[in-house]
């Protein structure tokens, strides 16, 4: 019974694994940089099968609940588009964008890390947090080659 206990944070994780997703696939789709665009993409589909893999692990329930709020900056969010077109480099901009979103997430897995869940899913937990702590340090390269 543990599991059903605290799946609701399991949920949660996967909400912020598909916030990364989404997030990533837009800047890959806007961005004007080929290289940053591949690994946008890349990095937008590994957050996709990331959410898969974790929904995997959740129980079916007999009614799903309301869903959880998934854009709870949207004010934020439209604030940084209307700041990518008017100053900046939008590059950059997307970069700060996806590391917020991937940041989150990240704080999401270790939350929920070692939180009574079977063997199974804490090695995905830790392996997924690892992904992600690379995938930031490929954000801060990427940074740093935008001038």
């Amino acid at each position: 019974m543990l599991y059903v206990l605290v799946q609701p944070s399991l949920r949660d994780v996967i909400v912020w694994c598909e916030e990364a997703a989404d997030c990533y696939g837009v800047a890959a789709r806007t961005v004007n940089d080929r290289d940053l665009a591949t690994l946008f993409d890349r990095l937008a589909h590994s957050r996709r099968a990331m959410a898969t893999v974790l929904g995997g692990f959740l129980e079916p329930t007999a009614s799903p609940g309301a869903p959880p709020n998934r854009d709870p900056d949207m004010g934020q969010r439209l604030f940084g588009r209307l700041k990518a077109v008017l100053i900046g480099d939008p590059r950059r901009i997307l970069i700060d964008r996806c590391e917020r979103t991937d940041r989150a997430f990240a704080r999401s897995l270790a939350e929920v890390r070692d939180s009574g869940w079977p063997d199974r899913l804490n090695c995905q937990l830790a392996l997924f947090l690892g992904e992600v702590t690379a995938a930031l340090g490929l954000l801060a390269v990427a940074r740093v080659r935008v001038p």
